[in-house]
């Protein structure tokens, strides 16, 4: 009984949200062909690794002339989105807006460890964590490290 409540209940929310979904991509540049449930993932993958990376380079180069006028294009690995930027323009307003740069959902697992500092955080916390950690950041700094990361280096190299 209970599983087919949630059936019920799952196919229901689908067929809610999916329509929702694909109005609000719509007007999205997308790569085609596009498989439900695989998106785009069988034009990136071939059994070689050296051929997948050319394959990708190759498919990365086509996405961009079929889409540079558009300056993005929205492709689908999975159910993960991934979204390709060619105009400096977007990318920056991406990078302007503090409600746009989140993490990957992939983060949350180390929340419980790292807390929610600089490598976890998003939005407001992480850029005012930037600005405090930037100072400690400087060429000067770096350049005061150097000695002792070579012998860091070295010691990690002679274990």
């Amino acid at each position: 009984m209970n599983f087919q409540f949630d059936t019920i209940i799952l196919v229901i929310v689908t067929i809610i949200i999916a329509p929702i979904i694909l109005i609000a991509i719509k007007h999205t540049p997308c790569l085609k062909p596009r498989i439900p449930i695989f998106g785009n993932v069988f034009m990136f993958y071939r059994q070689n690794v050296e051929l997948s990376k050319l394959v990708f380079e190759l498919a990365l180069s086509d996405i961009y002339k079929k889409h540079k006028n558009d300056g993005m294009a929205l492709a689908f690995i999975g159910n993960q989105e991934a979204l390709y930027l060619f105009k400096p323009s977007l990318i920056n307003e991406i990078f302007k807006d503090n409600s746009l740069i989140k993490k990957a959902k992939d983060y949350e697992v180390l929340k419980e460890w790292l807390g929610n500092g600089l490598l976890v955080s998003h939005g407001k916390k992480w850029r005012n964590d930037r600005k405090i950690i930037n100072q400690c950041f400087t060429s000067q700094v770096l350049e005061d490290f150097i000695p002792s990361i070579n012998d860091e280096c070295i010691y990690l190299v002679q274990m």
